[in-house]
């Protein structure tokens, strides 16, 4: 009985952990498509919230990462690596090229 109810609260406590660093991933990435929809200078980018700033979107960008980092950069490897095979397995069902947006981000950097 004491040996279930211990690898059932690590498995949960694992579970939990794993979910809680997807969660800030998501938040991270939203930052950074803000910052970065901010920086292209997008034409439909009209951020309706009034104390909108792309210093924000940064800052919440680093925190979350920095949060991850700290907690457990092994943990964060392995959802980045998720979320990098999981966007990457979806572009190449759309059939639609990657190259595009390299492109703009090229050209907004110049």
């Amino acid at each position: 009985m004491g040996l279930g109810l211990g690898l059932g609260l690590g498995l949960g406590l694992g579970l939990g952990l794993g979910l809680g660093f997807q969660e800030l991933l998501c938040y991270a990435l939203v930052n950074f498509a803000c910052l970065l929809q901010d920086i292209l200078k997008e034409p439909n980018w009209r951020p309706r919230f009034r104390f909108y700033h792309p210093a924000i979107s940064f800052c919440g960008l680093v925190l979350c990462l920095f949060i991850m980092f700290f907690t457990r950069w092994s943990v964060l490897a392995s959802t980045c690596a998720c979320a990098c095979t999981c966007t990457c397995s979806s572009q190449c069902a759309q059939q639609s090229p990657l190259h595009h947006v390299l492109h703009a981000l090229v050209s907004a950097s110049q």
